[in-house]
């Protein structure tokens, strides 16, 4: 894919480096876009349905026992995510965490725990990976506001050193 002539990369990586004791570990983050691996070993769950007397039977998701399958589910693709994220880092192996057992994958922080990483640590490495598989709100705010004033430099010309920004894109008053 091109946008404005360039190339689109689909995959991006980013590196934290977080120091334990006498080492400095690269804990690499690559972008995950192919969630097949996911979807074939741990498929959403589906509602259960209501079969009401004369009637076709009926999804239900408001069913509690379904919600509680849902939130199951969604924390499994969470941490998948992140383990397969961090597949990247060399030389990183897990005790606990089977890239194939569903049942493991939530294990990932306790055993960086386990092994001594404070929560700040694990909280820089959670970072990293969230900002390669996406983009947090804060990177898009900032995207999104050089995006507008762009589109506005097009629509009005380039800013004269006589003229000035009366307010910002945020709605506060510009500084001198």
């Amino acid at each position: 894919m091109k946008y404005q002539g360039k190339t689109v990369e689909a995959l991006r990586e980013k590196v934290v480096v977080i120091p334990h004791g006498d080492l400095k570990i690269p804990f690499k983050c690559s972008a995950v876009v192919d969630h097949s691996t996911f979807e074939a070993l741990c498929p959403r769950p589906t509602p259960p349905t209501i079969q009401k007397p004369g009637k076709d039977p009926v999804l239900n998701p408001e069913d509690p026992a379904y919600g509680k399958q849902l939130t199951e589910w969604a924390n499994k693709r969470t941490s998948w995510l992140f383990i397969t994220s961090l597949r990247a880092t060399k030389d990183l192996e897990w005790d606990t965490v089977k890239y194939d057992d569903p049942e493991t994958w939530g294990n990932w922080t306790q055993e960086l725990r386990d092994s001594g990483f404070s929560e700040l640590a694990l909280l820089n490495i959670i970072n990293c990976i969230t900002e390669t598989c996406g983009m947090n709100q804060e990177n898009i705010d900032a995207a999104t506001e050089s995006f507008i004033l762009g589109q506005e430099k097009e629509q009005n010309g380039p800013l004269s050193p006589s003229s000035a920004l009366k307010d910002t894109l945020s709605g506060g008053a510009a500084k001198d």
